[in-house]
């Protein structure tokens, strides 16, 4: 618990500006979440309250396993430390939704990671690392601050997601994938515990109706694992049942991640799907015969 300890008391000396960067992230969040539909606003909510461990879920998908070596438990513990920091600041604000006890919990497992790094190099390492990270972070803002300018285009609220997106992506996917990767019980315990949270707020979001466009496809899907961790190749499916007469059952249809597989810029993809997923799919072909997914597409079973 030494090392967690550490970078906490450098935040505390340091880390006014990731308050106040924390403070207006969460206001905007607050601000812009929908009043008229609870679905809606409880899914954003959940959203932005699990985004602090997203990155650590991130790293266990990739199955980069937690630090044996001093360097990577610098940087495990610098990185707990500002999320930690971050979840405070979010739940002051409002932004919990039932997660943050969980995602603090999950820091605590992060700490006995490191548990026995000590002495004065190590404690320098990772006030060297919260620095970096500080660092990286006042460069993002500066940098997506000269674009909106260079641009001209209006800033748009941190929380802009409309339900077609919630759907498509599932905030419990990196911690579905993250599980598989994951042997520890107690952090087990805690990601199934995450999981249920957020899985039961996407069924009450997907028991709402979705505005469509008019589809060329209407499909279930079944994902075939594995799923590549890219977005040029498109994702193996089969096809469980068809509303689209063109289409039969056991079909194989290429799932598209992106709108445009040749664009050499990437922003994000389309859906967010995982082996032995089935989802009920809206799309239109490309001319290879791959699909891409629209609104009213969701998960039916994870």
């Amino acid at each position: 618990m030494i090392a967690m300890g550490i970078g906490d008391l450098h935040l505390a000396a340091v880390g006014a500006p990731c308050d106040e960067w924390d403070r207006e992230h969460a206001a905007e969040i607050m601000q812009s979440l929908p009043d008229a539909d609870p679905a809606l606003r409880e899914a954003e909510l959940l959203y932005w309250a699990a985004h602090p461990v997203v990155r650590l879920m991130i790293d266990l998908m990739l199955d980069r396993s937690p630090a044996t070596d001093v360097s990577e438990a610098a940087e495990l513990t610098a990185a707990a430390a500002l999320s930690r920091r971050q979840i405070a600041v979010f739940r002051a604000a409002g932004v919990d939704g039932g997660m943050a006890d969980l995602n603090l919990a999950v820091l605590d497992w992060v700490d006995a990671q490191a548990n026995g790094q000590d002495g004065p190099e190590y404690a320098l390492l990772v006030r060297e690392r919260v620095d970096g990270l500080l660092d990286a972070s006042r460069r993002g803002r500066e940098r997506g601050r000269r674009l909106r300018q260079s641009s001209g285009a209006p800033q748009l609220p941190r929380s802009s997601f409309t339900a077609g997106w919630l759907l498509r992506h599932p905030t419990d996917h990196y911690f579905r994938s993250a599980r598989a990767n994951t042997i520890d019980d107690r952090l087990l315990a805690l990601i199934d515990a995450q999981i249920d949270l957020l899985a039961d707020s996407y069924q009450r979001l997907a028991a709402r109706q979705v505005d469509t466009n008019q589809p060329e496809l209407v499909v279930e899907l079944k994902v075939l694992a594995p799923v590549v961790h890219g977005w040029t190749e498109p994702v193996a499916t089969t096809v469980l049942a068809s509303q689209t007469p063109s289409v039969s059952v056991g079909d194989r249809l290429g799932l598209r991640l992106v709108p445009d597989p040749e664009a050499r810029s990437f922003n994000g993809t389309l859906v967010s799907v995982r082996g032995g997923e089935r989802w009920l799919t809206y799309a239109h072909r490309l001319q290879d015969g791959t699909i891409v997914p629209e609104d009213g597409t969701r998960r039916i079973a994870a």
